[in-house]
């Protein structure tokens, strides 16, 4: 057993291993690892007696490179359908199948699967054929000399056409299984990359999404409909149809949401504010389709199995019906998982029943950490980026747990006992139970909450005692048995509505969450480690002598951190990577100041997004100063998001009195300090000078007269050492050349943002040559229809021989006043810090000027 388990763990670190590479090597280096493994196993089985202490050596490092092997074959196919460049921001033909649910991106009241006019939604797709300009139509594999992507992300805009039958009236929805033939923009799939930030590149990655298409409704033809052997597009279709029917049955959108996420596994239904609060009291694994949700439901099948197959006569005689019942069991949870999106809990969950399934009906019993590792071995092998999501970790860890404790022992009621006594006893003991077990998981977990989010919940353990057998035992049955009956879904929109009201008042009590920023990778496995042993069960001495790992959790050096602050007398800079926006992060040693929060697009914003993940993972908790440069949308649209989640001292703004985030309130319901920027105001934090340079006064009396960018605010930070970084927001050619003819000897930086995004209307050519900054960055959206950076821009800063950073390119830019005067890009630009073979830009330092221009 010990060698099997070696084995299983050693394909798990190849997998792990493969998955961390910054590149892709190659096909044939594949090919030839698996090919060794293969030859080196196949002689350790055929070697295995005398020899087999010798070969079992060889065999254990054979898993390991037959795990990374495996997961390198699957990159380097994946790497192969990559969007070439020229074909990337052009319109092509595409046929497609829809090949998944589709998401409304602005749910129109009473939620339906018919889009309407100036509604967006988006859905994966398989391409059937593309057809370029002046070709005829050719299949992926035809697109010569690499294969075009087979799967895209398609986001959609607007009405659906008409049926081509002619029919003026005939409206097609869209639904899974459709094929359609639409013009798209195609691009390679891209996301924004900041400390503690959410990874969209490596979740289209690992779902087979190699580029995305922008479509719009009057561009697509209604081809045909679903074939017959397409069960897939049935089974989505299926779900949609359910999710549909929720969204009737019940009128709260936010409530039916939740009953999509537990019925059919639709978690974009789920309300952003709702999944704040159950990740706030720790419960998130409840409104989703976890393993527990799919283990009852296959636990229910057996217990509705085993009586009715005692009734089949000769087949009860020949299959015993306990087996039967297991069988059956396992099979309705496999159907349950594909019904509810064969997320990650749930393959799990499968397999662990499959094989417990097989080892039950077959006579042989396996210790748990067989099942355990081999079920993780299986979804990796399935889905080998999945070990680099939170969800696997967290489902894996919560299973051991529970299949490390011992067997409850179960008393048996005294049959003398009145009815009432032995229900007490059954209740009292079905607590103490759920009890002993939540407590574990609560435990276990709690590390590896903090490493992945850098925060946990103080509540989740009586969160969960009441929320558990509420969800497990109550909603989730009728947001299932609501699919025969809807009159259920408006009992469970009740019982939701009920729940969510208490976990918001949990959520809400003071000290609800712990944070603690992000962890060097040995001192996040040293928690992980000390968190196992604390619920392990083991002598109390063993338990605290892993204490010691558990104490960067608490207190965590500033030379750990990943971005430590600065020594009194310096500050750094940190701007973020938010889109078409601008949000930037100040520190001193011991102050920390908010300029701007970047846009809001839809139901999302940069705060919530970006910025509120941002603060956790470097550990800020409070900031003292939100500074907001004025009042576009692009750069305030996080602040209310900020503002709810922490807890800021004052606010500064060109905003005018009207404005709603001038009676902005903090998460206690405290009205927080209000100060307008004016030229000239100044401050000394940790004897670094921060000075307000824009607007004036006079400015500020004529705001009816200027615009909200020409009232933007302008900072000026300057350590002691004399290094100044200049935060511009989105002042254009007027305001710079006031800039400069007063105050020419003070505006030299070494950081510049880059006034309004790289518009045409800013960065003069006399405004670079007062400011003369070594480093300037770029705060922009990837394709944004502003068009920004202006082409004449950028060649003006080339000509006058500036480096020129892009978020886009660059991720987050994270400037030191105490760093080198003419910085690397590896050294200030996250996404280089931390490169991955998925990422859309090069792993390069050449993210200046020229690559806007590709």
């Amino acid at each position: 057993m010990v060698w099997w388990l070696v084995a299983m763990l050693s394909w798990l670190a190849g997998v792990g291993w493969q998955v961390n590479q910054a590149q892709i090597s190659s096909w044939a280096m594949s090919v030839a690892v698996v090919g060794m493994s293969l030859l080196v196993l196949a002689a350790a089985w055929y070697g295995r007696g005398s020899a087999w202490a010798k070969w079992s050596k060889w065999g254990v490092l054979a898993f390991a490179g037959l795990g990374w092997g495996m997961a390198q074959w699957r990159a380097a196919e994946l790497w192969h359908e990559q969007l070439p460049p020229h074909g990337a921001d052009q319109s092509v033909a595409l046929r497609i199948q829809v090949d998944s649910m589709v998401q409304l991106q602005v749910p129109p009241a009473g939620l339906t699967s018919r889009l309407r006019a100036g509604s967006r939604a988006s859905f994966e797709a398989r391409v059937l054929a593309y057809r370029l300009p002046g070709q005829a139509w050719m299949t992926p594999d035809q697109m010569r000399p690499n294969a075009w992507p087979r799967r895209v992300l398609v986001r959609w805009q607007g009405l659906t056409r008409p049926d081509p039958s002619g029919s003026d009236v005939a409206e097609h929805s869209l639904v899974p299984g459709q094929r359609w033939e639409v013009t798209a923009r195609l691009h390679a799939p891209d996301g924004q990359s900041n400390p503690g930030g959410f990874d969209a590149e490596l979740m289209q990655w690992g779902r087979g999404v190699r580029a995305l298409a922008n479509v719009r409704a009057a561009e697509a033809r209604w081809v045909s409909d679903s074939p017959a052997w397409f069960w897939q597009g049935r089974v989505d279709r299926f779900r949609s149809a359910v999710r549909d029917r929720i969204h009737a049955q019940v009128s709260d959108p936010r409530l039916a949401g939740v009953l999509a996420g537990l019925a059919v596994g639709d978690q974009g239904a789920i309300d952003q504010a709702d999944w704040e609060v159950f990740r706030q009291t720790g419960v998130a694994h409840l409104v989703s389709i976890s393993g527990g949700h799919v283990a009852m439901f296959g636990w229910l099948a057996a217990w509705l199995i085993q009586p009715l197959w005692l009734r089949t006569g000769k087949l009860a005689w020949r299959i015993p019906s306990p087996n039967a019942a297991r069988v059956g069991g396992a099979l309705a949870a496999w159907m349950y998982a594909v019904l509810a999106g064969w997320g990650v809990p749930a393959q799990r969950t499968v397999v662990m029943l499959l094989v417990f399934t097989a080892l039950r009906v077959s006579g042989r019993r396996w210790p748990w950490p067989m099942v355990w590792l081999l079920a993780a071995v299986a979804v990796s092998w399935w889905d080998p980026w999945a070990c680099l999501q939170a969800g696997f970790w967290l489902s894996f860890v919560a299973v051991g747990i529970l299949m490390s404790m011992p067997s409850p022992v179960r008393l048996q009621p005294d049959p003398k006992a009145s009815a009432m006594a032995r229900v007490w006893g059954l209740g009292r003991q079905a607590m103490g139970g759920l009890w002993s077990t939540q407590w574990r998981v609560s435990l276990g977990l709690a590390p590896l909450s903090l490493v992945f989010f850098q925060a946990t919940s103080w509540v989740s353990l009586p969160a969960n005692l009441i929320a558990i057998p509420v969800f497990t035992a109550l909603i989730t049955p009728l947001a299932l048995l609501g699919m025969a009956w809807a009159p259920l879904w408006t009992l469970g929109a009740a019982v939701v509505q009920a729940s969510v009201g208490g976990l918001t008042w949990l959520a809400q009590s003071a000290g609800a969450m712990w944070q603690v920023p992000m962890l060097p990778l040995w001192a996040a496995a040293g928690a992980v480690w000390a968190g196992a042993v604390w619920v392990w069960p083991m002598r109390m001495a063993w338990r605290l002598l892993s204490l010691p790992l558990l104490l960067p959790l608490v207190w965590l050096p500033q030379s750990w951190r990943v971005w430590p602050v600065p020594e009194v007398g310096e500050f750094t800079v940190l701007a973020a990577d938010v889109g078409q926006g601008t949000a930037a992060l100040v520190q001193t040693r011991s102050h920390t100041l908010m300029f701007d929060t970047g846009p809001a697009v839809g139901a999302s914003d940069a705060g919530r997004r970006v910025l509120v993940p941002l603060l956790r993972g470097l550990g800020v908790s409070s900031v003292d100063e939100l500074l907001l440069s004025h009042g576009d949308a692009d750069h305030v649209g996080g602040a209310t998001s900020v503002l709810q989640a922490v807890k800021v001292v004052r606010m500064r703004s060109s905003l005018d009195d009207a404005h709603p985030l001038r009676e902005a309130r903090d998460p206690r319901g405290h009205r927080i300090a209000q100060h307008t920027c004016v030229a000239g105001q100044s401050w000394n934090w940790d004897g670094v000078q921060f000075t307000v340079l824009h607007p004036t006064a006079d400015d500020l009396a004529q705001r009816e007269h200027r615009s909200d960018n020409a009232l933007s605010c302008v900072l000026q930070v300057r350590s002691q050492s004399g290094r100044v970084a200049l935060l511009t927001g989105d002042i254009e050619a007027r305001q710079e050349a006031d800039l400069v003819a007063h105050r020419t000897e003070s505006l030299r930086a070494d950081l510049l943002l880059v006034p309004h995004h790289g518009s045409q209307t800013s960065s003069t050519r006399e405004f670079l040559e007062a400011v003369q900054p070594r480093l300037s960055v770029i705060q922009v959206g990837r394709r944004n229809r502003y068009g920004h950076p202006a082409p004449k821009v950028l060649q003006r800063y080339r000509a006058s021989g500036l480096t020129l950073l892009s978020t886009p390119d660059c991720g987050a830019v994270m400037w030191r006043s105490s760093g080198p005067q003419q910085p690397e890009a590896t050294d200030v630009c996250w996404r280089l810090k931390r490169p991955h073979y998925w990422q859309a830009s090069p792993t390069s330092a050449d993210t200046s000027v020229a690559a806007f221009e590709q």
